[in-house]
Formats: structure tokens, C-alpha cells, sequence
């Protein structure tokens, strides 16, 4: 496995985070649960701090709805019961690593 405290810069983020040469990762419990872009650490973390782990993993693994914009970059939509809202998820190209994250209040649904 591959040791990614490697080449830590100094910035201010959770304890449970940290740096690699491109992405910062969450570590939890000894294990990479997910990849995330510098700035959704050093800005989205920091003004964000209620956003939950888990319930970004949640929308990744069952959006309501995906779309991808013009950048490469893909929005993921899902619903938060927990706080009766939608959470809108933006990753990079490859659909992991996490770029922002925030409750989408204009978000409706497209219905079928």
C-alpha cells in the first residue's frame, strides 16, 4: 500500500485528513474511504463543516440523478432524510473524487 503522508504541506484540515502529491484523501480507520480535491478540503471543508462523510458516499453510490458538465466534471444529486434536503455532489471526471459538495435548494427532481 502506498504511503500517502507523504510530501504533507502545511494547511489547516481535520485530523482525520490527509495530503498526497494531487488529491487529498479521508482516512478512516487505516483506510482510504474516499478521494477529494484540494479545494473541497482547504474551502469546502472548512465553510461546510456539517457535511457528513457518509452522506456524500451515500449520493456517489445512489444519485437520484448525474449529470455531467461541460468541464468533465459530474454533478450527482441525492436526498438527504436526515436533514430533508437535497445534497448536490461534484466530483472530478472520473466520478470519485470529490470536487464541492452542498445542499441544492433550487434541486427538483425530473420526474419520468
Amino acid at each position: 500500500m502506498r504511503n500517502y503522508g507523504q510530501n504533507i504541506q502545511k494547511v489547516w484540515v481535520p485530523y482525520n485528513w490527509c495530503l498526497s502529491e494531487k488529491y487529498l484523501f479521508v482516512i478512516f480507520s487505516q483506510q482510504i474511504q474516499m478521494k477529494a480535491t484540494n479545494y473541497f478540503i482547504s474551502n469546502v471543508v472548512v465553510r461546510r463543516p456539517y457535511l457528513k462523510e457518509e452522506w456524500i458516499e451515500f449520493v456517489l453510490k445512489n444519485p437520484l440523478q448525474t449529470e455531467q458538465q461541460e468541464n468533465g466534471r459530474i454533478r450527482f444529486w441525492g436526498y438527504i432524510t436526515e436533514r430533508n434536503k437535497y445534497l448536490r455532489v461534484i466530483t472530478e471526471a472520473d466520478g470519485e473524487t470529490v470536487h464541492n459538495a452542498f445542499f441544492d435548494r433550487s434541486f427538483k427532481p425530473k420526474t419520468k
